[in-house]
């Protein structure tokens, strides 16, 4: 795979992430028409001359020339916002680091927890694998204050937010790839899709 077949077969819109077929493929793949879907991870995948690739890597082979060397980080979190100013290459530690808020998590912030008997707040951060002890605090605020304090000192965060993706407050159906009112919440991603949809599906 090289940039210049990948420009034959695709159009790409860094402003909102759309990556479209540039051609006709088979019955199934109209010109303009979105490219590949949504994977079981949240990430759009495609397939290209029978091999299913990960479309955020092709992007970045699209932009820059390069088939990344390790991984691709989405900045603000959300798997399936690939624009490419919330495209960075980073290696395997610096891509665990920026992960989203467990769905379990009661504090709303990674790393900060409730230690109900003590009532107060635990705070942690993970490094090389092994919980990092931050302290504990009465107020979540000065809980939240820590962690954010080490995520500075050991981690190697984006400097700059990403605002969440909402195309105009519309996203890509993971169904029939049609715009409907976004669902994001918390930079999750969108998980909603047309009611028509399940009446195809």
């Amino acid at each position: 795979m090289n940039q210049e077949y990948l420009k034959s077969l695709f159009t790409y819109d860094k402003e909102t992430g759309d990556f479209r077929w540039k051609v006709a493929r088979g019955r199934n793949v109209k010109i303009g028409q979105l490219a590949g879907g949504l994977n079981g991870h949240g990430y759009f995948v495609v397939k290209i001359d029978g091999k299913s690739h990960l479309v955020h890597r092709l992007i970045w082979l699209y932009e820059t020339g390069e088939m990344p060397k390790i991984y691709i980080d989405h900045m603000n979190r959300v798997r399936n916002d690939n624009r490419f100013c919330n495209l960075r290459e980073v290696g395997y530690s610096d891509n665990c680091q920026n992960i989203s808020t467990p769905k379990h998590n009661t504090s709303g912030h990674i790393g900060v927890s409730w230690y109900k008997r003590d009532e107060c707040w635990n705070v942690y951060i993970k490094v090389d694998k092994k919980n990092k002890w931050l302290g504990r605090y009465k107020l979540i605020d000065d809980a939240i204050k820590a962690r954010k304090n080490g995520e500075a000192a050991y981690y190697n965060l984006p400097k700059q937010e990403v605002a969440s993706w909402t195309h105009n407050g519309l996203c890509s159906c993971p169904r029939c790839h049609q715009r409907h009112p976004s669902s994001h919440q918390d930079g999750q991603g969108c998980a909603g899709h047309h009611k028509r949809c399940d009446e195809i599906f």
